[in-house]
């Protein structure tokens, strides 16, 4: 599978997404030594993360039998949750082990790690993951927006959407300017988490425990982690903290319903969708709210 067009895509994909951390860290003033470190970590833990997180989902916590090795080249058999966890935590111990702050390390690893995603979900036109529902519309059926199947069968392409929607928010990311250590990160994982809970719920294969999405669950608490630790950074009390993690948590709980609707109310599902992204939309506020108020006291 490694010498696959689709493994050979992602060997690329790293390549590439290795020498965007470099520049990244680079322009930051963080030397090639802290950079190289980064990716040298990110490599390794990217792959062990994202198959340890499916085996724990899915098979530890879930209950399903074992599926093959430690180490999967099938991207259904790994998480890209976990792969997002691992890059963050090679990050935190080169920081670790450089004298550097995590919160610098990790900011130079946001463009580079949005990259990879971009390019990873794009890769996955050479796999049979990443698929939507099947599409009944002929008008519909073509790429980027359908893939087919071996069987002749058009589904949505959700990994084309996810690799889009990743590209946008790197953009955000490189056009914008950042002042507050971490500032760039949070917004690069908000962002990204926010567009993941959208997407996984248009996948047709994902991890699951019964009616719930795994990683839908994982890109919140993300979010969720980033309000937080905003919240502390920007020192929010009363009146100021309330809204955000009142827009939040109630966010939270309208997706849930939306989620089921989908399933078990007679409720279109254009319109369940359009509410889902507004939802999220303000989602993606609130958790970034303390970060915004402390970008503008840096200005």
């Amino acid at each position: 599978m490694v010498l696959s067009a689709y493994g050979t895509a992602l060997v690329c994909a790293a390549l590439i997404s290795c020498g965007a951390l470099a520049l990244s860290c680079a322009r930051a003033g963080l030397g090639a030594r802290r950079g190289a470190l980064t990716a040298l970590l990110a490599v390794p833990l990217c792959i062990v993360c994202a198959r340890g997180y499916y085996l724990l989902m899915n098979n530890v916590i879930g209950g399903a039998f074992w599926m093959g090795g430690l180490i999967s080249f099938y991207p259904y058999e790994n998480a890209m949750c976990g792969s997002v966890l691992g890059a963050m935590l090679a990050a935190v111990l080169a920081a670790r082990l450089t004298g550097e702050r995590s919160a610098r390390l990790l900011d130079a690893l946001a463009p580079a790690a949005l990259l990879m995603i971009v390019l990873a979900r794009a890769a996955e036109v050479f796999s049979d993951f990443g698929w939507g529902q099947v599409i009944d519309d002929p008008a519909l059926c073509f790429f980027p927006v359908a893939a087919q199947d071996m069987y002749g069968q058009w589904h949505g392409a959700v990994f084309m959407l996810e690799s889009v929607l990743a590209l946008a928010v790197l953009a955000s990311v490189l056009l914008r300017k950042w002042c507050v250590p971490g500032g760039r990160f949070a917004f690069a994982l908000v962002c990204w988490s926010m567009a993941q809970i959208f997407c996984e719920s248009l996948r047709a294969e994902t991890l699951r425990w019964g009616f719930v999405r795994v990683q839908q669950v994982q890109c919140a608490v993300f979010a969720l982690a980033a309000l937080a630790v905003g919240s502390v950074k920007a020192g929010l009390r009363g009146r100021r903290i309330a809204l955000p993690w009142g827009v939040y948590l109630l966010g939270v709980a309208l997706v849930v319903g939306l989620e089921y609707a989908l399933d078990k109310l007679p409720m279109p599902r254009a319109l369940d969708y359009a509410l889902m992204a507004a939802v999220l939309a303000a989602m993606g506020w609130a958790a970034l709210r303390p970060w915004a108020q402390l970008e503008n006291n840096r200005l």
